[in-house]
């Protein structure tokens, strides 16, 4: 949320200013008046919520009667614009230089969606809707930390949906660290993204399932192999730990069924 005060001076000053779900523009004038987005030709009126997916990609100013309307510096918050619903944009609100209101529509890159996540006899099942249809040879794809490619896992594609187990054997043999998790082909693949992809630091505030290797005797019941987790992107991603690490002694068990 983005909150503002009067500025001293004159000219429009907004009271209220948010965009909240990747697709709504909330703004509130101390006047009361309305405002307009100016800018790639367009002239946009502004209600107290307006829907700004249709508005064309580039950026904008915020005008009242023909003069910009001011903003008071945003505060920290934990709370990020998130991607558009059907993740291919991405509002922007911000000031320039002289503190006066923008807003931004930029395009971002094709990403698959998360729809569930949960675990099913010690493997997590993945349930992805990809960004288009599903082309031949598509699987999950686990890379490393330059995109370079471990291993890949079949998927099983339905009513524009996809479907996956990975479980500790499906594991990149020898491999410790963060591994990358895509969908598509070696040629072509799109990182998994969060769904409301609104937090700032996700991993902090969202809990998801781990891998715990049931079939050694020797390893600790409460020391997990994997722990999928959401970077600072919000795509999804896999930490595999090593059994022989004593460092992790004492992490958190995540035993859920179902996290998003």
């Amino acid at each position: 949320m983005k909150w503002a005060s009067r500025r001293r001076g004159e000219g429009p000053v907004a009271a209220y200013a948010g965009i909240l779900d990747g697709r709504h523009l909330w703004l509130t004038l101390e006047s009361g008046g309305t405002a307009e987005l100016h800018g790639q030709g367009q002239v946009v009126p502004l209600g107290e919520v307006t829907d700004l997916l249709e508005v064309p990609l580039g950026d904008y100013r915020v005008l009242c009667e023909g003069r910009p309307v001011w903003a008071r510096p945003f505060a920290p918050d934990p709370i990020r614009i998130p991607v558009s619903p059907d993740g291919r944009s991405q509002l922007v609100l911000g000031r320039d230089d002289d503190g006066h209101l923008t807003v931004g529509r930029r395009q971002t890159e094709p990403t698959a969606l998360l729809e569930a996540i949960e675990l099913r006899d010690g493997d997590v099942h993945l349930t992805l809707v990809p960004p288009g249809e599903v082309a031949v040879g598509t699987h999950l794809l686990l890379l490393d930390g330059d995109d370079e490619p471990l291993d890949q896992l079949p998927v099983t594609a339905h009513d524009g949906r996809v479907e996956t187990l990975l479980g500790v054997a499906d594991l990149p043999a020898g491999y410790f660290g963060v591994v990358r998790l895509a969908l598509g082909t070696e040629d072509a693949w799109v990182r998994i993204r969060r769904r409301r992809n609104d937090l700032a630091d996700p991993h902090r505030a969202v809990l998801l399932p781990e891998l715990h290797d049931t079939t050694d005797p020797e390893a600790e019941e409460d020391w997990p192999r994997a722990r999928f987790r959401w970077n600072p992107a919000s795509h999804l991603v896999l930490r595999v730990l090593d059994p022989d690490d004593q460092t992790r002694r004492g992490a958190t068990v995540t035993p859920m069924a179902v996290a998003r």
